[in-house]
């Protein structure tokens, strides 16, 4: 299943110090939860093993991510016009705007 980057970035808002964000692989959702809520060990490695921890917003590097994300572009001349875009000011808007002008939002 698929889960929706804006579910995931609203979510992260929602993170704090006493609970943490999750994604179920199997039901495809998000849900908020601590370790204590499981009680067995058992029960906690079949938990681990359905979800991926989400990071919380003070893990979480956009400069990088978008590095991360250029990387993955096979044409050179898109990677390239990437790079130049995350450089000086507004560095988040250029990158926005040259993925949509390039059509890879829906990636």
């Amino acid at each position: 299943m698929k889960v929706k980057l804006e579910d995931v970035v609203n979510n992260l808002e929602m993170v704090d110090n006493e609970r943490n964000a999750y994604y179920n692989k199997i039901e495809g959702n998000i849900f908020f939860s601590d370790m204590e809520e499981y009680i067995s060990q058992e029960e906690s490695e079949k938990w681990l093993e359905d979800t991926i921890m989400l990071p919380t917003r003070y893990e979480i590097d956009e400069y990088s991510m978008m590095e991360q994300f250029i990387e993955t572009i096979n044409d050179s001349y898109i990677q390239n016009k990437l790079l130049s875009e995350i450089q000086g000011k507004k560095a988040f808007r250029n990158f926005k705007d040259t993925c949509i002008s390039f059509n890879l939002s829906g990636m």
